[in-house]
């Protein structure tokens, strides 16, 4: 207790802002290698309570616990304002199933281990520990440990007055720790016992950085110490993730009944591979099974993944792998981090998670991942693009997955008014996506489909993402993306709502792109890093005919935008029919770094301008 009054006492002179509900007063994470093919992890945790509604919510303190992992030990107990200690019962401690795991299908373990607080209230102290047996890697060289220890320094949400992360190795051991992000203040140092290398790092005062529309965020944004031994090559490191995940490539495996018929309908292989693609996608239910595992490097493994009707990333990766073959189209496996996002190109280990396919089809690689059920056929997965990978080829070579130019992937919604009925504009409509857009709408109409009594409600509740405020009345389908990358769908509706202001008639048009944050962008912390979901290309075409161009009398101001973000250009026609109204907006890149992330507020009130359209009618 006299260490925590003096832990509170440092706190005392942080000047700090009141707003921060929870304060982290000290986080300690130690690792110490070399037991045995295992390695322990010791992590402890001071959080202090500063304001009641911070108390009121949190009800739990949970950590990770995933494959093979053993947990040794853990204990929480709540310190009052008073220095009252309630030490928790182990019946408030409980190890359940994460999100990740799928209770339907027999998994490798992705769990949690919660602590259930009791109330709680401003002042209190919460100190937790947990020590978790984290198994090394897979054997790459004989009497040479594999490994990689990641930890992040600081808490990923709560502002951390100490930080300390300490890795202890055996003596002979040579290893190459490392922070990413590194940032001033962070003291690195290392020291040797009897029979131990020991490296620390520190870090006091840590605000972290939280940017909550990129996904990786907290690992491209806040400070992590990562550790691997030394002297592997991303060679060997390729060579055996191969042979342990995929397989030999040399293995002859015939190709599957389902996969063959697909393959006759067609002598063209760029057609055979996009619907095998689709085949493997959306007819294999994601599952990781244990049982799979004894069929890697064995003929029969692509029937045996068919007929079961079940697949992993390694499994349908595959799958596509072989028909690439057998078309005679040259494939490659590549592996990315899909929990962090990076790959730290001097520390090679196997830092990776996920598994997909590149194929080369007229002279261009097409990266493919058939575990994501939002992936495209043409377009790599949006959460990858830009990401590094490790090519599993012979030389072991790192390379970033690449992004999509913005006509990959587009919207085009052309609205033709003609009449009104009651206080609603009546017209026509053609919604038409393409690509990764195109998915993500048409997975919404499907789930809609389910749940909704008819496919005009349906499609209604997938159109209303991108046309607010839109009733449909009928609608036709011409194109989805079950064996396509193209969404289409035209019909009648009704839209923007009108009302009287002295002599006129008033109403909005408004759009909306639902993967671009135009609703709370502003809230993010734009000092270093802004990811737009792809670059894209979206058209609003807005016409007016008939009656009702005769009785508009005015529309808002167009916008206009050119910056090394996005474009956004505004074109007017008018004859004695008809008035048309066309925005373009273009979304040029997916990274927004520090040198131009000033731009994102021009950028973003731009795009808010061009999905807006005011209307003056008599």
């Amino acid at each position: 207790l006299d260490e925590i009054r003096d832990l509170q006492k440092r706190y005392a002179d942080w000047e700090l802002d009141k707003q921060y509900g929870v304060t982290v007063l000290d986080r300690s994470q130690i690792f110490t290698l070399g037991l045995g093919r295992w390695y322990l992890g010791k992590h402890h945790e001071l959080l202090e309570v500063k304001r009641p509604v911070a108390g009121r919510m949190l009800t739990s303190l949970v950590f990770g616990l995933s494959g093979g992992e053993r947990l040794l030990f853990t204990s929480a107990r709540v310190i009052d304002s008073n220095y009252q200690v309630q030490e928790l019962e182990l019946e408030q401690f409980t190890v359940g199933d994460s999100d990740e795991k799928n209770i339907y299908i027999t998994v490798l373990d992705q769990q949690c281990g919660t602590w259930i607080l009791p109330d709680l209230a401003a002042g209190d102290i919460i100190e937790w520990t947990y020590h978790i047996l984290y198994p090394e890697a897979y054997q790459v060289t004989e009497h040479k440990p594999h490994f990689l220890v990641r930890a992040s320094l600081a808490h990923e949400y709560h502002p951390t007055m100490l930080a300390k992360v300490e890795i202890r190795s055996p003596k002979d051991w040579q290893l190459k720790c490392k922070v990413i992000n590194s940032i001033p203040g962070i003291v690195e140092c290392s020291r040797q016992s009897e029979d131990s290398e020991i490296y620390v790092f520190e870090l006091e005062h840590y605000l972290p950085i939280r940017n909550s529309n990129s996904r990786f965020g907290n690992y491209y944004l806040n400070p992590m110490v990562a550790c691997a031994p030394d002297g592997y090559t991303w060679k060997e490191i390729a060579q055996v993730v191969a042979m342990r995940s995929l397989g030999s490539s040399e293995a002859e495996d015939q190709i599957p009944q389902p996969l063959e018929r697909i393959l006759r309908d067609s002598d063209n292989p760029a057609d055979n591979l996009a619907q095998a693609f689709y085949w493997i996608r959306d007819n294999l239910k994601y599952g990781a099974i244990e049982s799979a595992h004894k069929n890697i490097g064995k003929l029969g493994r692509a029937q045996a993944i068919a007929e079961s009707g079940i697949a992993d990333c390694k499994d349908k990766s595959y799958l596509l792998h072989l028909v690439s073959g057998s078309l005679g189209l040259p494939s490659e496996y590549l592996i990315v981090s899909s929990e962090t996002g990076l790959v730290l190109d001097d520390l090679a280990a196997d830092q990776f998670d996920h598994v997909l396919v590149r194929v080369l089809v007229n002279d261009k690689w097409h990266y493919l991942d058939t575990a994501n059920r939002l992936s495209v056929f043409e377009s790599p997965p949006p959460a990858y693009q830009g990401v590094r990978a490790l090519i599993l080829d012979h030389n072991g070579t790192i390379d970033a997955i690449p992004i999509d130019a913005p006509n990959a992937n587009t919207i085009e919604i052309v609205e033709t008014f003609d009449g009104r009925e009651t206080d609603w504009l009546t017209g026509t409509f053609q919604f038409t996506a393409c690509g990764n857009i195109a998915r993500l709408a048409d997975e919404k109409m499907k789930l809609s489909s389910l749940q909704l009594s008819s496919p005009v409600q349906a499609v209604q509740s997938g159109l209303e993402q991108f046309m607010p405020s839109l009733i449909l009345i009928t609608q036709t389908r011409t194109s989805h993306t079950a064996c396509s990358n193209r969404l289409q769908v035209s019909g009648t509706h009704r839209r923007c709502h009108l009302s009287v202001v002295e002599d006129r008639l008033v109403g909005t048009l408004d759009w909306r792109e639902p993967s671009l944050p135009t609703s709370t962008w502003r809230a993010y912390d734009l000092s270093r890093l802004f990811v737009f979901y792809v670059p894209e290309s979206i058209r609003i075409e807005t016409v007016f005919v008939g009656n009702l161009h005769d009785r508009l009398r005015g529309f808002s101001e167009p916008i206009v935008v050119r910056n090394d973000l996005c474009d956004i250009t505004v074109e007017i026609e008018s004859t004695g029919a008809s008035i048309r109204i066309v925005r373009d907006i273009v979304i040029k890149r997916k990274y927004v770094d520090q040198d131009s992330i000033h731009l994102i507020p021009e950028t973003m009130e731009g795009i808010e301008k061009a999905f807006h359209l005011a209307l003056f009618f008599r």
